[in-house]
């Protein structure tokens, strides 16, 4: 048999549904004239089949290509046809990823005639066939992010993607959309209420909806967007180096706005517009302004004083070193190396720069030069380094 297929929608799962609509109705009518089979291969609409792994892909098929009705003929086929069709419309609306996620119910009949059974399947759906299309089959966590990331940046109200059932994991998920979010400063003006429903199955695949609830309409979303870079635009104008001094300017800009609040919003939009924002918030900012200045930054994240914080890590030619916008420091005191916060701050340092202190360095130079080595002992373990968990917002 030759069968269309649409990669992204070809789907084996479990997710049962409080109710199918599914009815199994038996129907045998009177022999009818035979005639001879020669169109039902070129419409799509009928479709033939000889066992009950065709006959099952048959009716999983009708679902793919969004019809309401199909016909399968079964030829030369040795099973018994009504239980065969019960199950298999059973298995596709309750153990199929894509039947549990796109139908309410599924019906049948079929009839002989003379050498071969007509099957007529009818189907409810619940779902559009624009949404049934729109499925994405995503393969491990890296397309996972990059599809998530594509839909918060166009503001999309709804994704629905066919993964392996090893990252189909709400909590999962969920991080990889904050992620996502936090990743793309320059889009990260509304964090959207998120709902992530896994449809589940036996086999190894699943189908993923997760749905988007935004405060905002998506062009207002979009007239923020470009408020943000024409913003961050103004601000970096001008003669701004991509050495300490650059970075100052950029540190003194942002930091003059004074809106830092521990209950402010973390959207970058509220950071350079002078509402109330968090400290992840404000160091977004300031990495969308060191992006568009070409100074390498980044945001960390951690914490000050045993409670979860975030900043920035600057490197330029002279070395790393970290920013806190919320401290409001002056030229000389705004730059801080990995010992000046080991009192207050904690963070992974293995993910991040090592900001080592330009006298340390030279220290450490000069030892070189003069054939010292530090002794360790043989039997020393690795370095201790503290691992801060990415933050989990509802």
């Amino acid at each position: 048999m030759n069968r269309r297929t649409i990669p992204a929608l070809l789907l084996c799962g479990l997710l049962p549904l409080t109710s199918c609509g599914y009815v199994a109705s038996r129907s045998y009518s009177s022999v009818v004239p035979y005639v001879e089979q020669t169109a039902d291969t070129e419409d799509v609409s009928i479709l033939r089949a000889t066992t009950y792994a065709e006959l099952l892909n048959c009716i999983q098929y009708f679902v793919t290509m969004g019809e309401t009705e199909g016909t399968v003929r079964l030829y030369q086929y040795t099973g018994d046809v009504g239980e065969d069709l019960e199950t298999a419309c059973q298995e596709v609306v309750q153990d199929d990823p894509l039947g549990t996620y796109a139908l309410s119910g599924i019906s049948y009949t079929y009839q002989h005639i003379v050498t071969y059974y007509e099957c007529t399947v009818t189907y409810t759906y619940r779902r559009t066939f624009d949404q049934i299309a729109s499925i994405r089959t995503v393969n491990g966590t890296t397309e996972i992010r990059a599809a998530i990331a594509g839909a918060l940046q166009s503001w999309e109200e709804e994704l629905v993607l066919e993964m392996s059932s090893y990252y189909a994991d709400q909590n999962a998920i969920l991080s990889l959309v904050q992620e996502a979010y936090y990743q793309n400063p320059s889009y990260a003006v509304e964090y959207p209420s998120v709902l992530v429903t896994v449809y589940h199955s036996t086999g190894t695949k699943r189908v993923v909806e997760i749905t988007f609830q935004w405060g905002n309409t998506q062009e207002e979303l979009q007239r923020m967007a470009e408020e943000v870079r024409s913003t961050a635009a103004a601000m970096t104008s001008g003669s701004v180096s991509q050495d300490e001094t650059g970075v100052w300017l950029l540190y003194s800009r942002l930091a003059a706005l004074g809106n830092h609040s521990e209950t402010g919003s973390d959207s970058v939009y509220d950071a350079l517009t002078g509402e109330d924002a968090s400290s992840h918030a404000l160091a977004m900012a300031f990495e969308v302004l060191c992006d568009l200045a070409g100074i390498s930054c980044e945001t960390v994240y951690g914490t000050r004083d045993d409670v979860p914080h975030w900043w920035n890590i600057v490197t330029t030619e002279g070395g790393s070193f970290h920013v806190d916008i919320t401290e409001g420091a002056d030229e000389e005191t705004f730059r801080h190396y990995d010992e000046d916060l080991s009192q207050r701050y904690s963070w992974d340092t293995q993910s991040y720069p090592a900001c080592t202190a330009p006298e340390e360095e030279d220290a450490e130079a000069d030892a070189e030069q003069e054939g010292e080595t530090s002794a360790v002992s043989s039997d020393a373990g690795p370095e201790e380094t503290e691992t801060v968990p990415f933050p989990f917002l509802p």
